[in-house]
């Protein structure tokens, strides 16, 4: 009959050969993605498309109303004068890729 000193031996043994493999496998993974992302970054193109000065200037006032109309409409507080204004805005860089911001577009259109 098996001696509950053996039993508890096996039991760890068992335990601890999983979860070192498990730790191998998360290494394993995490190089993995390291290597996809480092390959990807070679990979990725930018591609810049200058903007004329005019058409920033001229978007940004339809740009301010339509942020001010949008903060008014989130705030749906039935007043017709919600004190409210736009006092700035930053335009955020992306990273995204071409397509994307082409697609975006084209949704919006």
């Amino acid at each position: 009959m098996p001696d509950l000193r053996d039993m508890f031996y096996v039991t760890i043994i068992g335990l601890s050969v999983v979860f070192a493999l498990l730790i191998v496998l998360m290494y394993i993974i995490v190089f993995r993605s390291k290597v996809v992302s480092l390959m990807a970054k070679k990979r990725q193109v930018k591609i810049e498309v200058p903007i004329p000065a005019e058409t920033i200037a001229s978007d940004d006032n339809e740009l301010f109303a339509v942020l001010a109309a949008a903060v008014y409409a989130m705030m749906n507080t039935g007043d017709n004068d919600p004190k409210i204004r736009v006092a700035s805005f930053k335009r955020i860089g992306s990273d995204a890729p071409v397509w994307n911001y082409a697609s975006r577009k084209q949704n919006v259109e």
